[in-house]
């Protein structure tokens, strides 16, 4: 039988009987096993298809290596299989089975990293392959996961990678823990406080770094070492970089530099300040040879400065290179000396009998005076005045202690009026005598005016007491100088007198603190009001001299003159104070024994 049917057979004996059966054949049909393959990356697992049987599964070598239907394989190779159903029947396959490998990670890779923020960590432990490639999720910015200049790590994040052989298909999935470390980056210009990563400079400047990194690298544009601490002093221009570690990581930052110069200058070579005559101009060095730009405090922005009025002058100079970036700065104080000026007055008539006087004025001994008569300089005239008897015309140049000058001319005539000035007086005194000088000048009218000892007079004959300028009677003789002026419509006339004065007290005596002597001392003051001119006149109820202390004294307690007297009953004392403001003064004379004090008013 070779195909399935139902069958029936009929059998006849001998006897002629009849047996007649059934049978329903059904033949199994040729049994063929096909293996099947599931992957061929790495590993597979072989599939016979058959079910219900037994299964022997050989290798090249013909070694059972299976008793399943499945067969997990690892290799590439020939791989047998035989398979004997239900009904007994075998039946037999075989499969040349390629396994292919994928990427497999280095060694040191980790799916947990801390890298230093801005590394490139990531590419360091993954496979590589020139057929391979690389699905980022999320995406970095390069697929090369060698290349070293991709800086995607900047914060915490999960990275799942899958790398694919593209030639076999077999592919490696990673999944990457990145948590970078919070170091700081280094940013030079928002430590510096820079806009940018490119500054100019006046002169040098002190980079720094960050404070709180563990070590610094400081380069130029060559990659030549500069320093290696917390800042770095620039005088050129060029690239500079730093690094620096914090821990195990670390980061760098570079900036250019242009370097300008500042101007270097000094105003009038230095000096702080200046003095000058009241007629100078000062003018300044040309400073277009230091800068390019001028700004004085005055509002002037040219380079030469002519300076006639006093102030404080400030310049800035501005370099021609930088853009207004580089400046610098100097000062001088100007002062000018008050204007000197001479008057010697109007031409003037020269009388008989009279000996002109001619006057600057001034009296400071840091004004020199030179006379001159017709032109030609009388020698030994260093005085402020000159007494004339002759006539012509006079010239006087002053010049002061910076060398100020100011000059005056004056013509004396001739004329035939006539003054003489005369007077009588003890020439041989004794120190407190009071002195009456007795105005004996000629013809009248005319007026008078004394200086006597440094004391002026405004009266015809005045009374003078005198004294020598010490409280020893052991010196010697002293003289004081009693001079008089007379002058009229036309004519000045002056004569000047000696007065020798012997140190002996005339009737007089100290009045000191063992004498038990009664004293009180009173004071008269006249004019009172008056223009600063008075004269102050002293009574004392005994006949001694009264060691005592003469003070003038402002509302507020300001003192105006304080002096020590030898005083005695009657004595007269002239005071000048002509520049003082008007108001109301107190005059004090006071001792050990007694004090007064009286007021008067400056009109």
């Amino acid at each position: 039988m070779n195909y399935s049917d139902t069958y029936h057979v009929k059998s006849t004996d001998t006897n002629g009987c009849v047996k007649r059966d059934t049978i329903v054949l059904t033949l199994n049909s040729s049994f063929e096993p096909e293996i099947s393959s599931s992957s061929a990356c790495d590993s597979s697992t072989l599939d016979c298809g058959s079910t219900n049987a037994s299964y022997y599964w050989f290798d090249s070598n013909n070694d059972t290596i299976g008793y399943n239907r499945f067969l997990n394989i690892d290799s590439t190779g020939l791989y047998k299989v035989l398979v004997i159903d239900q009904n007994n029947c075998p039946g037999e396959d075989s499969i040349d089975a390629i396994i292919n490998s994928s990427p497999v990670n280095y060694t040191t890779f980790s799916d947990s990293l801390f890298p230093c923020l801005g590394d490139s960590i990531l590419t360091d432990s993954l496979p590589y392959g020139f057929n391979y490639s690389y699905q980022w999720t999320p995406q970095i910015s390069s697929n090369n996961p060698l290349d070293s200049t991709t800086r995607w790590v900047s914060q915490s994040n999960i990275y799942t990678v899958i790398i694919k052989d593209t030639i076999t298909g077999c592919s490696l999935r990673n999944t990457i823990s990145v948590i970078p470390k919070s170091n700081p980056q280094l940013d030079l210009s928002f430590i510096n406080h820079f806009v940018s990563d490119s500054i100019n400079i006046c002169d040098s400047i002190s980079l720094r770094s960050d404070f709180f990194a563990n070590s610094f690298l400081w380069t130029d544009g060559n990659l030549n070492t500069l320093d290696s601490t917390f800042s770095l002093n620039i005088n050129s221009t060029g690239y500079y970089n730093c690094e620096v570690s914090f821990g195990t990581c670390s980061s760098s930052d570079s900036i250019y530099v242009s370097r300008y110069q500042t101007p270097s200058f000094q105003l009038f070579g230095g000096i702080n300040d200046t003095l000058l005559c009241s007629y100078n101009t000062l003018v300044s060095d040309d400073l277009s040879n230091y800068g390019a730009t001028f700004n004085w405090s005055n509002g002037s922005s040219d380079s030469i400065l002519y300076i006639n009025s006093a102030g404080n002058y400030i310049v800035e100079i501005g370099d021609s290179l930088s853009p207004g970036l580089c400046k610098s700065k100097d000062t001088i104080l100007v002062s000018f000396n008050p204007v000197l000026d001479v008057n010697l007055g109007p031409d003037i008539l020269k009388c008989k009998g009279s000996d002109l006087e001619l006057s600057t004025g001034f009296e400071n001994n840091n004004t020199q005076h030179q006379w001159f008569k017709n032109g030609l300089l009388l020698n030994s005239t260093n005085t402020s005045s000159l007494f004339v008897g002759d006539t012509g015309v006079y010239n006087v140049i002053i010049t002061d202690s910076i060398n100020c000058n100011a000059k005056d001319t004056v013509k004396i005539n001739a004329t035939n009026q006539e003054l003489y000035a005369r007077f009588l007086s003890t020439s041989l005194v004794s120190q407190g005598d009071s002195v009456k000088f007795i105005n004996l000048s000629y013809p009248s009218p005319f007026s008078s005016s004394w200086n006597i000892n440094g004391s002026t007079y405004d009266i015809e004959s005045p009374i003078h007491s005198v004294w020598i300028n010490s409280f020893n009677d052991t010196v010697n003789n002293d003289t004081v100088t009693a001079q008089l002026t007379v002058r009229n419509s036309s004519c000045t006339a002056s004569l000047e007198k000696k007065i020798v004065i012997r140190p002996g007290k005339k009737n007089y005596s100290i009045l000191n603190n063992e004498l038990a002597v009664y004293t009180d001392i009173d004071l008269n003051l006249y004019p009172n009001p008056n223009d600063g001119n008075f004269i102050i006149e002293f009574q004392i109820n005994n006949e001694y001299l009264i060691e005592s202390y003469l003070g003038i004294y402002d509302l507020s307690g300001k003192c105006l003159i304080q002096e020590k007297l030898l005083i005695h009953n009657g004595l007269q004392k002239q005071i000048n104070l002509e520049n003082i403001p008007r108001g109301v003064y107190l005059v004090t004379i006071y001792s050990s024994l007694s004090a007064k004090t009286i007021k008067f008013i400056k009109t």
